[in-house]
């Protein structure tokens, strides 16, 4: 049972590496250029790549505070866009 769990593990770790080796390349051939700029009042979050045992993983960091939660729909939108 454990060789199945490491196997999965292992499996899951190739599928990220893979996704972000297909993202990289689409960024390479520019491909995205024809989606419309996103416009913000907010500042975009900072990412940061780390590895964590060979795991590639990104840190995301937002400045100042996040809104506090309303029960408005249109407020978690404009949350959830941010």
């Amino acid at each position: 049972m454990k060789e199945k769990v490491d196997g999965l593990k292992e499996l899951l770790r190739y599928i990220e590496m893979l996704k972000s080796d297909v993202m990289r390349r689409i960024l390479e051939l520019d491909d995205n250029a024809v989606l419309p700029p996103v416009s913000t009042v907010y500042p975009g979050a900072k990412a940061k790549p780390l590895l964590v045992n060979d795991y590639p993983i990104y840190q995301f960091a937002y400045e100042g505070a996040l809104p506090l939660y309303q029960q408005d729909g249109k407020y978690r939108a404009a949350i959830r866009h941010y």
